[in-house]
């Protein structure tokens, strides 16, 4: 696992093209991608107006796997869909406690989302690395990854893929070629739904 942070903003420019929505981008894959999906951490809400907290979580006789586990298992099957393998980019989101000193002291570079008014509604910091997204998990390693929160965006330097996880949805948004969409629906680690447009996923409460 290598983690480090970026200095250049330019690898996240093509994130906040013209065609991207703002609106969605925070918390859904960008558009262009041949197929999308969702990674879901708990069933999506059985009915209209239902809380993550009545939330019907199947029972597997122990601790469920944290989030970035469960990233990191998509990451190893989408890890076959690209040509950069070993170059990886990741988007930690500013909010989470402690990231903003560490990132700023690491001379991570900025990289702010902006509504149609100019005005900021996420910034993140950008890091590159590879693939073993799962090595992040342990929290007792001595990478810089084991350091970091769930990042918010990954994708590989030839933009193959790209995920997006959100502080608040109870899921991450892929979009990926068909191949490795598919990879990631027969894997019954992880609970993963395709995704059709329009892009318009069930929302807790």
């Amino acid at each position: 696992m290598t983690v480090h942070a970026y200095r250049e903003r330019s690898p996240a420019d093509w994130l906040f093209g013209p065609e991207q929505d703002w609106a969605h981008l925070a918390v859904l894959a960008p558009v262009g991608y041949e197929r999308y999906a969702r990674l879901r951490f708990i069933p999506d809400p059985e009915f209209l107006g239902q809380r993550e907290s009545d939330a019907n979580i199947p029972d597997r006789g122990g601790p469920d796997p944290s989030e970035i586990w469960q990233m990191g298992v998509a990451v190893t099957h989408l890890a076959r869909h690209t040509t950069t393998p070993d170059d990886c980019f990741y988007l930690i989101w500013e909010g989470w406690p402690k990231v903003a000193a560490l990132s700023t002291g690491l001379g991570a570079a900025t990289i702010d989302l902006a509504d149609d008014r100019g005005s900021v509604v996420r910034s993140y910091y950008l890091y590159r690395g590879d693939t073993d997204l799962i090595g992040w998990d342990d929290d007792e390693g001595e990478g810089l990854g084991s350091r970091l929160p769930v990042p918010a965006f990954v994708w590989p330097a030839d933009r193959a893929w790209c995920m997006v996880r959100d502080v608040d949805p109870h899921f991450a948004s892929i979009g990926a070629s068909s191949a490795g969409i598919a990879d990631l629906l027969d894997d019954s680690r992880i609970d993963v739904v395709e995704d059709e447009f329009p892009r318009e996923p069930p929302w807790y409460a």
